[in-house]
């Protein structure tokens, strides 16, 4: 999460795929990534607060 937060001081609106770059490597696979990325972008969109 430090490093969402990182980047969402560099970058407060990024694209799904800047979202995809960023978290490769770096949280389990399991999900395939759609909720955690759905719930970056809703944040970073303003529509859930962080």
């Amino acid at each position: 999460m430090r490093l969402l937060h990182a980047g969402h001081a560099r970058n407060p609106r990024p694209s799904r795929e800047e979202v995809i770059e960023a978290i490769a490597g770096n949280l389990c696979r399991c999900t395939g990534y759609e909720p955690i990325i759905a719930a970056i972008l809703d944040v970073a969109e303003g529509r859930i607060r962080a």
